[in-house]
């Protein structure tokens, strides 16, 4: 029977009565029914309860407490604490849970090192003093499957997972039956059973995507049923986890070129396959720039550099069987960043076996020779400015337009976003003063409209960017354009837009250096960061590196700068500026109050701040502290 909110909330309120009465289980009960909630004000209540329940030395609420410090719930994560305690649990009192815990942290390496022999020790441990310990049962049976920490037994692996599904009903474990009864691993073959298991395996959210990419091959070669193309089009489209995308691209891009016969539909391959072609494309780009250090810098040579690449079947597969310790990467910070992208790109791709790797690179080839043959390659390419990713969807997208110029021209037409914002910025960096075919300040106008309307809806409290751009239109100065383009306008044009936006000090020294001109607009902009620079304080008790330069760039108002001359200290102030002349932090900020910070240089070192007076609103305090620090600063200098 389903219970009531009533029911519940009568249950929640026994044990609480028994909880406050010292009872551990309804301690533990208690925690648990927080927990579940999954709030992290309910997080922080469940750890706070079991911490008191451990307190008695109950081992079910100590090996809870080392789970919340394992996953950071309810508490700042520390796996190595909450390893010490599990460790103490299972070594000293042999608690078969956290054995199993244990043999799940060794075998993922959450928090410590993969370590397929101690995982399976633990799990081994746990099964053997509780035979319902079905967590660990199905770590075994996964250990002798793949041959982690055990010599590799399909036979047991089998065995054990079908006395799992069949015997103890442990559903996570059906997945990995339909694996062996397709493969025939330590049993014989049985498409009818695998596909019933893969079915079951559909229920489970974390096997879903696993078992719709089994089923889409089972459709599409007709194994254990009719073969069934849409189908299988279904399923794959299912089963997209991050890992195997371009497995899955790679087949879909198959299946509509017409290699199964029917579904044929020539755009949607060449969708699937672009989406291969591009990665594939970005990870030759990063592997010709840490080959040839500067040569981004012509775009000619980077084409010329990545067609000899996909023109060589032996270098194709130098990249796809790709060794780190091939590369050296000590001598150039910036080699080593292309590195890392490359990595990116090859963990993207290495889903795909070497003759579908290398039918992709055939058809990047055709790609990039048509490129190289462009007469009229567009202005846009050759300045790219390290804007890889647009570069490569320029090169593989635009093989159906008979130049370059035609591609990108249709993008600004179809206000595509990505084209928009970079042929904005190149404009703006006056790399594309004068160019024939785009009109440069309509497409600086439109994206700057679109980003306006983006920050209308999305983010209307923050003030100070609707003031830049108010700015911006006022004046039409370049470097807020810019500013505008650069702050990660291209997530912010997305639909991954981030929740929420701070100004930089960027942005915050353009409104300063507009305050005397544009008064109003700017002074409404200050008077929100300030408000936010409050807000932070109150609650942190200090103020950030960026909030300390942001408030001794503060411009005061006259109002602001009479307040500090009513202190009558102006003398000492003078005198101090004609000795120390970055001297300028006693401010006051409406809102805020009196303040004084300085930057403290030291030479080779990253700047400090020291607040040498905290933010106060009284006058007399304020002045007794600015008077004394004042004198001690001018005797010191003295």
């Amino acid at each position: 029977m389903k219970l009531t909110n009533r029911n519940n909330a009568v249950i929640d309120s026994t044990l609480t009565t028994l909880a406050m009465f010292g009872d551990i289980e309804a301690l533990n009960a208690l925690a648990s029914i927080y927990y579940t909630k999954g709030t992290e004000e309910a997080l922080n209540m469940a750890f706070k309860l079991w911490q008191l329940s451990a307190k008695e030395n109950n081992l079910t609420a100590i090996n809870n407490v080392a789970l919340c410090y394992l996953y950071g719930q309810g508490v700042d994560r520390d796996t190595a604490k909450a390893i010490d305690i599990l460790k103490e649990l299972a070594d000293t009192y042999d608690c078969i849970d956290s054995m199993t815990e244990l043999g799940d942290i060794y075998h993922f390496g959450i928090g410590v090192d993969v370590d397929y022999n101690k995982s399976v020790v633990y799990y081994m441990e746990a099964y053997k003093r509780d035979k319902t310990q079905f967590r660990s049962k199905f770590g075994i049976a996964y250990a002798y499957y793949l041959g982690n920490g055990v010599n590799k037994n399909h036979d047991i692996a089998f065995r054990m997972f079908y006395e799992l599904v069949e015997k103890d009903k442990y559903e996570e474990a059906i997945y990995y039956l339909g694996l062996c009864y397709y493969d025939g691993t330590g049993t014989e073959k049985n498409y009818d059973k695998a596909i019933f298991c893969f079915s079951e395996a559909l229920k489970d959210e974390n096997y879903f995507k696993k078992a719709s990419y089994i089923l889409a091959r089972m459709y599409l070669n007709g194994n254990g049923m009719q073969v069934d193309v849409q189908k299988a089009i279904e399923y794959y489209i299912n089963s997209y986890d991050g890992q195997n995308d371009h497995k899955i691209n790679y087949m879909l891009g198959l299946i509509y070129s017409g290699k199964f016969g029917e579904c044929e539909d020539s755009e949607k391959a060449a969708k699937y396959f672009n989406e291969i072609e591009i990665d594939l494309c970005l990870q030759i780009i990063y592997y010709v720039f840490f080959k040839k250090y500067n040569i981004h810098q012509d775009i000619l040579a980077v084409l010329n550099e990545m067609y000899a690449i996909v023109n060589s079947d032996i270098e194709i597969e130098k990249m796809k069987d790709y060794d780190h310790t091939d590369f050296n990467t000590s001598f150039r910070w910036r080699m080593q960043s292309y590195l890392n992208s490359f990595e990116m790109y090859y963990d993207n791709l290495k889903c795909l076996t070497s003759d579908e790797y290398l039918y992709i690179a055939k058809r990047l080839k055709l790609k990039i020779e048509k490129c190289l043959k462009d007469e009229h390659l567009t202005d846009i390419l050759k300045t790219y400015d390290d804007n890889v990713i647009f570069f490569a969807n320029c090169i593989v997208k635009s093989s159906n337009y008979s130049t370059m110029n035609d591609y990108i021209q249709s993008l600004l037409n179809d206000e595509n976003n990505s084209a928009l914002l970079y042929v904005s910025k190149l404009f703006l960096a006056k790399k594309l003063e004068k160019n024939e075919v785009i009109d440069c300040n309509q497409v600086l106008e439109l994206t700057l409209h679109k980003l306006k309307t983006i920050y209308q809806k999305y983010y209307p409290e923050e003030i100070e960017f609707q003031s830049l751009f108010q700015l911006e239109e006022q004046t039409k100065d370049p470097v807020i354009a810019s500013y505008i383009l650069n702050f990660d306008a291209e997530r912010i044009l997305s639909e991954d837009r981030p929740s929420h936006i701070d100004i930089d000090l960027k942005g915050y020294n353009i409104l300063v250096n507009y305050v005397e001109i544009e008064t109003d607009i700017v002074r409404k902009a200050l008077e929100t960061i300030i408000y936010k620079i409050l807000g932070h304080y109150v609650l942190k008790k200090q103020f950030s590196f960026l909030e300390c330069d942001m408030l001794i760039r503060y411009p005061m108002n006259s109002n602001e700068k009479n307040k500090i001359s009513a202190l009558g200290l102006d003398e000492k102030i003078k005198t101090l500026n004609k000795t120390y002349r970055s001297f300028r932090g006693i401010k006051y900020i409406n809102r805020i109050g009196y303040i004084w910070i300085e930057e403290i240089i030291i030479t080779d070192m990253p700047a400090k701040w020291k607040l040498y007076l905290k933010p106060t609103e009284d006058f007399n305090i304020a002045k007794e502290q600015i008077s004394k620090i004042l004198d001690e600063q001018l005797s010191s200098i003295n």
